[in-house]
């Protein structure tokens, strides 16, 4: 049998190491799943107002742009909130909402779990006229938790709401407005839209 030269041997490596090299490359992250594009205001989405602080007032509606949340504090009230009942498999990571406030504002995101339990995360300002994108991490930081199982305090899947609210601001900020939801997305491992329909949203005033 015919020795191969160390130089051939090398040669014959090179095509299965550029597929290697070509593979670790191709593995970049999944794009993340649409889950509402904002297109059309589906009866999955609910409006709340924060009933727990009397006065606050508002709805969702279709806009140019995306589905618009409307608030108006003129009357009281300490939030309002846009829920999105969601079906999704996989192992989200996180969920994120792309923005518009039509004015400077308070958002707060939460989600409510498969036992019935609402994480919520602090409220953060966004500034009038930006687009942005806000993020949601199932891995928290939470700034509260309650309802449902109460001896489960851990975030379980699947995510059954996800939920974007307006907190009323303190000085500075306009008591009525308008956030645009342009869409809601999520990334993680093997998501993707289906299975089971989401519970719709429940408020308690536990967490305030």
């Amino acid at each position: 049998m015919t020795a191969l030269h160390p130089i051939a041997i090398a040669c014959r490596r090179l095509p299965v190491l550029l597929l290697g090299v070509m593979m670790a490359a191709g593995a970049v992250a999944a794009p993340p799943l649409v889950l509402d594009d904002g297109h059309r205001l589906s009866g999955k989405w609910q409006f709340l107002n924060g009933g727990e602080f009397p006065g606050a007032r508002g709805g969702l509606q279709a806009g140019p742009a995306g589905i618009e949340l409307v608030y108006d504090f003129t009357q009281g009230g300490q939030y309002v909130a846009a829920s999105r009942n969601l079906a999704v498999s996989g192992r989200p990571a996180a969920f994120a909402f792309r923005l518009t406030p039509a004015q400077d504002c308070a958002v707060f995101c939460r989600v409510i779990d498969a036992n019935g339990r609402t994480f919520q995360r602090a409220a953060a300002p966004l500034n009038g006229g930006a687009e942005t994108v806000l993020e949601l991490p199932l891995a928290g930081p939470w700034s509260g938790n309650w309802g449902g199982q109460a001896n489960c305090p851990e975030l379980t899947l699947p995510v059954r709401t996800v939920c974007l609210g307006i907190e009323k601001g303190g000085a500075g900020q306009a008591l009525r407005g308008t956030v645009t939801i342009r869409d809601v997305t999520a990334t993680g491992d093997g998501l993707a839209a289906g299975g089971a329909a989401g519970e719709p949203f429940v408020l308690d005033a536990q967490g305030w």
